[in-house]
C-alpha cells in the first residue's frame, strides 16, 4: 500500500486532484489574448492597413463629376479705326454665357482608364455696332487611354497597399501564435516548478526519515555517528534544495501574473500537462511550416514587387508613354434644338504621348541598376533564410521524436526506481544494507524522477515551437 500511495505522488502529474483554485491552460490562454499589448499593436496595424486597403480599392470605383458655371459675365471696350474715317469709333461688347458639364471615369481591370465626358455651353455677346450673337454648343467624347509598357500609377499603388495589408495580417497571425506559444511556455514552466518544488519536499521528507532510522540504528548501535553525521549534512542539502525550490516556483508564478497584467495569485492545474500528440509526416510538416511562416511569406512579397517593377523599369529608362482611343460628337447652333439636331458630327480620334527622359536619364539607369541589386540581395536572402529554415525545423522535429522515446523510457525507469526505493529502505531499516547504498538509492530515485519531469517539460516546450511552425 505505500508503494502505491508514493506512485501516485510520483505521477502526480496525471493523478493528483485538481485544485478548485487552479486555473486552466485555456483560461490562462484567453487571459493573455486579452490582456496583450503586442496582440492590440499588430491589430491595430492590421485594422489600419486594410482601412488604406479600402481607400486605396476607392480609386477604382466610377468617377462622375457635374460642374456648373455662370452667368460668366463680361463688358469690354475698344476704340477702332474703320477706313476713311477721320475718327476712332469705340465698339462695345458685352457677354453673358453659361456651361455645364458631366464627366464619367472607370479604370479598367487590366490597365487604363474609360472616359465620357459631355458638354453644354451657351454663348450669348451683344455688340453696340454689330448684331447680337447667341450660339448653343454640345459636345460628347468617348475615350480608352492605355499606358505603354508601364503601369498605371493608381493600380500600382493600389498593389503596394494590398501587399502592406497582406503582410500586416500575417504579422497579425504571427503574433497571436507568439502570445499562445509565449503563454503556454511560462504555463508548462510552472507547472514544472510546481512538480519540482513537490519533489524537493518529497526529497526533504525521505531523508528526514532517513536520519530517524539512522538515529535509531545508531543508538542500537548497529550505524555510527559518522553514518548519522553524513545523513544530518544532506537533510540540510535538502532544505537548502527545498528552498531553492520554493523560491523559483514564486518567481516563475510571478512571471505568469506579469505577462497577463494580473495582480491576484494564478496557480496552474497541478502536475504537467502532456501538450503532445502524434507527430505528421516530416514532407507535410515542412509543407506547412513554409505556408505559415511569416518571414519567408513577407520576403517573397519584395521579390515580386521588385521582378514586377524592373520588368517595367526597363522601359521607363527610355520612355513612358500612353496612347488615347476616342470617339467624338458635337454640335452647334443658334438655338438648343436645332444644335441637338447638329448633334450627328462625329469623328474618330487617337493620339501617343511619349515622354522621353533627357537630363535625367542617367538617373534612372542608376535607379534600375539599384533595384537589380537590391533584388539579387532579396533573393540570396530568400534562399539562404529557407535552407536555414528547413533545417532549423529538421532539428526540432527529429528531437521531438527521439524525446518522447527517451520520455517512454523514463516512464518505466520512475516505477521501478520508486519499487527499489522502498525496497532499499526497509533492508536498510533492516540493517541489511550500507547507509552509502541507501543514499545511492534514493538520489538515484529522486535524479530519475527530476529527468522525467525535465524530459516532459522539453518535450511540451518543442512541441509548442512545433504548433508555432504549423501556424496552429
Amino acid at each position: 500500500m505505500r508503494t502505491i500511495r508514493r506512485t501516485l505522488l510520483l505521477f502526480g502529474f496525471a493523478l493528483i486532484m485538481i485544485s478548485p483554485n487552479s486555473l486552466s491552460m485555456k483560461d490562462y490562454l484567453t487571459l493573455a489574448m486579452e490582456n496583450s499589448d503586442e496582440v492590440r499593436m499588430a491589430k491595430l496595424n492590421y485594422d489600419q492597413k486594410e482601412l488604406e486597403v479600402r481607400i486605396a480599392r476607392g480609386g477604382f470605383l466610377p468617377q462622375v463629376a457635374l460642374s456648373l458655371r455662370g452667368p460668366d459675365y463680361s463688358w469690354n471696350e475698344n476704340y477702332i479705326n474703320f477706313f476713311g474715317l477721320p475718327d476712332r469709333i469705340s465698339l462695345i461688347s458685352e457677354t453673358d454665357n453659361y456651361s455645364g458639364a458631366l464627366s464619367f471615369k472607370q479604370w479598367l481591370p487590366f490597365s487604363g482608364a474609360l472616359v465620357v465626358n459631355n458638354d453644354i455651353r451657351r454663348y450669348n455677346s451683344e455688340y453696340n455696332l454689330y448684331n447680337a450673337v447667341e450660339e448653343y454648343n454640345l459636345s460628347s467624347n468617348i475615350s480608352l487611354r492605355f499606358p505603354i509598357l508601364e503601369e498605371d500609377p493608381s493600380r500600382r499603388a493600389y498593389r503596394r497597399k494590398e501587399q502592406e495589408f497582406i503582410i500586416a495580417k500575417n504579422d497579425f497571425q504571427q503574433a497571436m501564435r507568439r502570445i499562445k506559444r509565449s503563454a503556454m511556455s511560462l504555463y508548462v514552466a510552472a507547472q514544472l516548478s510546481v512538480v519540482e518544488e513537490k519533489i524537493a519536499q518529497e526529497q526533504l521528507s525521505n531523508t528526514q526519515n532517513l536520519f530517524e532510522i539512522t538515529s535509531t540504528t545508531n543508538a542500537a548501535g548497529i550505524s555510527s555517528e559518522m553514518d548519522l553525521m553524513d545523513v544530518e549534512i544532506l537533510l540540510m542539502e535538502k532544505k537548502i534544495a527545498a528552498k531553492g525550490a520554493a523560491e523559483k516556483l514564486r518567481r516563475d508564478l510571478k512571471k505568469m501574473r506579469e505577462y497577463v497584467n494580473e495582480e491576484q495569485v494564478l496557480d496552474p492545474d497541478p502536475g504537467q500537462t502532456k501538450l503532445f500528440s502524434d507527430l505528421p509526416e516530416f514532407s507535410h510538416f515542412l509543407k506547412k511550416a513554409f505556408e505559415n511562416d511569416n518571414n519567408s511569406a513577407n520576403m517573397k512579397i519584395t521579390v515580386s514587387e521588385l521582378n514586377r517593377e524592373l520588368k517595367f523599369d526597363k522601359f521607363r529608362k527610355y520612355f513612358s508613354a500612353y496612347v488615347a482611343l476616342g470617339y467624338a460628337l458635337d454640335g452647334r447652333a443658334e438655338e438648343l434644338a436645332d444644335a441637338f439636331s447638329d448633334y450627328k458630327k462625329s469623328g474618330w480620334y487617337g493620339y501617343l504621348v511619349v515622354d522621353l527622359p533627357v537630363f535625367d536619364a542617367s538617373i534612372k539607369k542608376l535607379q534600375l541598376k539599384l533595384k537589380g541589386e537590391l533584388l539579387k540581395e532579396s533573393e540570396i536572402s530568400l534562399r539562404e533564410y529557407e535552407k536555414s529554415f528547413s533545417s532549423t525545423l529538421e532539428e526540432i522535429y527529429h528531437l521531438h521524436r527521439t524525446l518522447l522515446q527517451n520520455l517512454e523510457l523514463l516512464e518505466k525507469q520512475v516505477e521501478k526506481s520508486a519499487k527499489l526505493h522502498e525496497m532499499t529502505k526497509l533492508r536498510y531499516e533492516a540493517g541489511l544494507v550500507s547507509l552509502e547504498k541507501m543514499k545511492e538509492i534514493q538520489l538515484s530515485d529522486e535524479s530519475v524522477r527530476l529527468s522525467y519531469s525535465n524530459t516532459l517539460f522539453e518535450i511540451n516546450s518543442n512541441y509548442l515551437q512545433i504548433q508555432f511552425y504549423m501556424g496552429e
